[in-house]
């Protein structure tokens, strides 16, 4: 297994790679952070992803940006992107992930469309007939409510709510706590209650 990403957030996935059994075999770390050396004192950092030998890797990156990069980066070298699945997550069966990562305690509803890439992080909840784009990051405890539409790389603050029926273009940036009451264009980023562009 190949883990991308040696900071924070690879610690999380690290954790949940470890419940689903996957830390059994051999753990390659990619970072193109040059001064890192090692992840979690044991495991050493690759700095050249033509060097990595296994098949399958994770996105250990929050960043929207650096997830797609890494992602096309990997799977152009014909490595397989690895879905995260976090303990205690409800995930409808109608819902449709295309390699969502999944962090734990997540509320994922019926008739739900997932794009490739993105994640849905650690408490988060994204109810009935939401539809997301790819490579979108959906923060801690965020909230999309009943037939939302976010388009491919944006990034949903951490205990942001999106009322039901929103639409949310490309590349937007909904910040923490924000309170999404209006349709929203591409390239807008957002904050406060309710939210405004900035």
């Amino acid at each position: 297994m190949i883990l991308l990403g040696a900071g924070g957030h690879a610690l999380e996935v690290y954790d949940i790679l470890k419940t689903q059994g996957k830390l059994e075999q051999a753990l390659e770390v990619f970072d193109q952070d040059l001064a890192k050396k090692f992840f979690h004192r044991t495991h050493p950092i690759f700095h050249q992803p033509e060097k990595l030998e296994s098949v399958e890797f994770c996105l250990g990156i929050g960043s929207v940006v650096t997830r797609k990069y890494l992602y096309e980066l990997l799977t152009q070298l014909g490595k397989m992107h690895f879905a995260l699945r976090g303990l205690n997550s409800v995930i409808s069966p109608s819902a449709q992930l295309n390699q969502v990562d999944v962090f734990h305690r997540v509320f994922i509803g019926p008739e739900t469309q997932l794009g490739i890439g993105c994640m849905v992080n650690s408490g988060a909840q994204v109810h009935h007939e939401v539809k997301v784009g790819a490579f979108t990051v959906i923060n801690p405890g965020a909230f999309l409510l009943g037939a939302v539409q976010v388009g491919d790389s944006c990034s949903i603050g951490s205990h942001a709510t999106i009322l039901p029926g929103i639409r949310i273009g490309n590349g937007v940036t909904v910040g923490a706590g924000a309170v999404v009451t209006k349709n929203v264009p591409d390239g807008v980023t957002l904050v406060g209650v309710p939210a405004r562009a900035i």
